[in-house]
């Protein structure tokens, strides 16, 4: 150690210090000393990181929180996206079960059905499918409701006399002019 305070103050004056009787044991205790000048400023540059550090700390943690409640709403949209298209396609179901009560509604009056609520009940809209302004199916659906409930329609016949009545599918006359009244009111009483 004492060599490198002889290379920094020089040869000659170090041997005048080592003649007024220090020993150069005393100069390796000055070896490790830096000046206050030198502490301070280093000092503050340590304070200076430290600072800093604690900054990207802080920045690091909110970036990561800020990434978190990203996954967060990530989540939620994914939810909300999914919810969402489950709802237009239900709503998109519900439009076209309507197009299609109302295209079998029309399609049982032209076939004389009587008491349509009813025979829509017995319909499975899921089997029917809408083309255009066709439905699928419809007409298959229409047959075997006029075979399973054949007095739920009526038959529109041309009389003899040329008058027009409905006929029911059970061959009874229907038309109100042709019925003896009198008839079924003694039966009735």
């Amino acid at each position: 150690m004492s060599e490198r305070i002889k290379e920094k103050i020089g040869e000659e004056l170090y041997n005048q210090i080592l003649t007024k009787g220090l020993k150069s044991s005393d100069f390796d205790l000055l070896d490790g000393f830096v000046p206050r000048s030198r502490l301070n400023e280093v000092n503050d540059k340590l304070s200076v990181a430290n600072k800093s550090i604690k900054t990207y700390e802080d920045k690091v943690k909110a970036t990561e929180k800020l990434l978190a409640d990203s996954e967060e709403f990530k989540t939620k949209y994914t939810s909300l996206s999914e919810k969402y298209e489950k709802d237009l396609a239900g709503k998109d179901e519900a439009m076209a079960n309507i197009s299609k009560k109302y295209h079998v509604e029309t399609a049982l009056l032209k076939e004389g059905a009587r008491h349509i609520s009813l025979l829509s009940k017995e319909i499975d809209f899921g089997k029917l499918s809408i083309e255009g302004d066709n439905v699928l199916g419809l007409n298959d659906t229409i047959k075997s409701l006029k075979k399973e409930y054949p007095d739920f329609f009526t038959v529109k016949t041309a009389n003899a006399n040329g008058t027009k009545g409905t006929k029911g599918t059970n061959d009874k006359e229907t038309n109100p002019d042709e019925i003896d009244w009198d008839k079924k009111l003694e039966a009735l009483i």
